[in-house]
């Protein structure tokens, strides 16, 4: 049996394994070969020996998103400029290669050409970041936390070799109201809310959430305000697709 798991802390509730036997369960042939498990630990080096002895591949959740990047012998080129990984597979001969399959699904899930505003600075908002650039948005970030902002603009300014545009605006705390008025898309990926802006802002955009566990938002508390809501368990199944291409189990859409 090939082993797929979820790496991460505190992983219980994790809707992964679900999804994984739910797509499967009319293909006797994967389920028989495959199955998906987790690795719940607050230890990282526990779960990396795991995966290193027991798994063809894992996913890679909060917080070890930047942490599995050390496991990597290969990055795929989104991994490169967000420098976070939520996907490892192992090949036969022992190479891991880091993908971000975040990036993936949001690069299905952000219009292209569009105003977009990410709020937060760990992995799932880097990767909004890439994915929006790479759609020619233009993009405006905002984190606490700004220094992280300005650390991971530099990095992805340096590890650019397509030339794709970096620029990306910085928000203060004082602007991040008028942005979210003037924007076409909201990626809201942090798992607390900030009082910031009210929610009539949100109206005739599209709001994209990470958070599927305890969402901040949905379709019900948008009501009236004409937002169209992207929750967080659209986002996971998107990456659960991207993860069954990339280790082989789907075939790549035509």
């Amino acid at each position: 049996m090939k082993k797929i798991g979820l790496v991460g802390y505190p992983i219980a509730h994790s809707g992964s394994p679900k999804l994984f036997y739910d797509t499967f369960a009319q293909n006797r042939s994967v389920l028989e070969q495959y199955s998906y498990d987790l690795i719940e630990t607050d230890d990282f080096s526990l779960a990396a020996e795991r995966f290193y002895n027991e798994y063809i591949a894992v996913n890679v959740t909060t917080p070890y998103k930047e942490d599995a990047l050390a496991l990597a012998d290969e990055y795929s080129y989104p991994v490169e400029r967000i420098m976070a990984t939520n996907l490892l597979i192992k090949d036969e001969e022992g190479v891991v290669t880091a993908y971000n399959t975040d990036y993936l699904a949001l690069k299905i899930l952000i219009p292209q050409g569009q105003k977009v505003v990410v709020i937060g600075c760990g992995g799932a908002a880097k990767a909004a970041v890439v994915a929006a650039l790479e759609n020619g948005s233009n993009v405006s970030i905002y984190n606490r936390t700004e220094s992280k902002v300005v650390e991971f603009l530099f990095n992805l300014k340096i590890n650019n070799p397509r030339g794709i545009s970096s620029a990306v605006e910085v928000l203060k705390s004082e602007d991040l109201a008028e942005a979210v008025a003037a924007s076409d898309v909201v990626v809201y990926a942090i798992s607390s809310p900030v009082e910031l802006f009210d929610r009539v802002l949100l109206s005739g955009k599209i709001l994209i959430e990470a958070n599927y566990r305890e969402p901040l938002y949905s379709k019900e508390s948008l009501d009236g305000v004409s937002a169209e809501y992207v929750g967080g368990e659209r986002w996971l199944e998107l990456q659960a697709i991207e993860t069954y291409r990339l280790i082989g189990l789907l075939e790549n859409p035509q």
